[in-house]
């Protein structure tokens, strides 16, 4: 027994974990010490129990196509999954996960969650005109094969939802993710390099200022991608063979504009600074993709 003081409150509800189509709102009122439990719409015939669903603008499956763009840890990795997703949309619209199924990778569960921390306000469900809670399901695919990295599908969705207007708004990582859509680029595990019979050297690029930042260098030899981190303006790209042509693709963001620079270059050079940046537009874009094609 709880007993509480003269004239506090408390409030009462009960937890579940699926929402049902059958499942009803009831408003409770005392008596004789006791909780009378009712529906309003049936003590009142004339009012009708009418109930809007929750609404995403614009395509769901499209901003998770977009949003969960593999992030670099999963660069070297094959990942087949199809996870579902269950969260609530609070009552100003919020959108929180309240468990992933069909999954235990962690950098999975770690990408979705990102996704739902960027996600726009939904328009909440009404319950006679009153925003109410609701819950929803999402099956998501994750498809990644570190044999290459071709995914017309992210291509198509991605030109489909940004413009020239938007497309500033997009991280450097879902841009870098665009870029190398449709090549047959692989990715360079760790171990690449270690029978390589030529020397090694290390190779240098300044990429200038920048508020966010993502760069790689694609391999003309072998039709690879070697993926690095920064800690300043300048990426050391380590014990990595001399003599290579290489492209060095670097995409950075100033404040609110995206910029890109597409630069031919070879390691035996050991460093590259001067780099020639473009601000983003589809158009340049796809002219970006289309140059990697070409790549000799």
């Amino acid at each position: 027994m709880c007993k509480l003081k003269d004239n506090s409150a408390i409030e009462i509800s009960f937890p579940f974990t699926e929402m049902k189509d059958s499942m009803l709102l009831f408003s409770g009122s005392w008596e004789n010490r006791k909780i009378n439990w009712a529906n309003p719409s049936q003590q009142n015939p004339k009012i009708e129990d009418k109930y809007e669903e929750a609404t995403f603008k614009g395509n769901l499956q499209k901003y998770f196509s977009i949003n969960t763009a593999f992030e670099d840890s999963l660069s070297e990795r094959s990942i087949n999954e199809r996870v579902q997703i269950e969260f609530e949309i609070s009552e100003t619209g919020k959108a929180s996960i309240v468990r992933i199924r069909n999954t235990k990778d962690e950098i999975v569960k770690k990408i979705i969650g990102n996704a739902f921390t960027k996600m726009a306000l939904w328009k909440p469900a009404k319950r006679n005109d009153i925003a109410v809670k609701s819950f929803k399901t999402l099956p998501v695919t994750f498809i990644y094969d570190e044999g290459n990295t071709d995914n017309t599908v992210y291509k198509e969705n991605f030109e489909n939802t940004f413009t020239h207007t938007t497309i500033n708004s997009v991280n450097s990582s879902a841009i870098r993710t665009y870029i190398f859509s449709t090549t047959k680029l692989g990715w360079i595990n760790c171990d690449r390099f270690y029978n390589s019979p030529k020397p090694k050297t290390d190779f240098y690029v300044d990429c200038g200022n920048y508020t966010e930042l993502d760069i790689k260098l694609v391999f003309h030899s072998f039709k690879a991608i070697l993926d690095n981190y920064a800690s300043t303006t300048t990426y050391k790209f380590q014990n990595i063979p001399d003599g290579e042509a290489i492209t060095v693709v670097v995409i950075k963001k100033i404040n609110n504009d995206t910029f890109i620079s597409l630069t031919e270059s070879n390691t035996n050079l050991k460093s590259l600074n001067n780099l020639t940046f473009e601000k983003v537009t589809m158009d340049k874009l796809k002219q970006k993709l289309e140059q990697l094609n070409n790549t000799r």
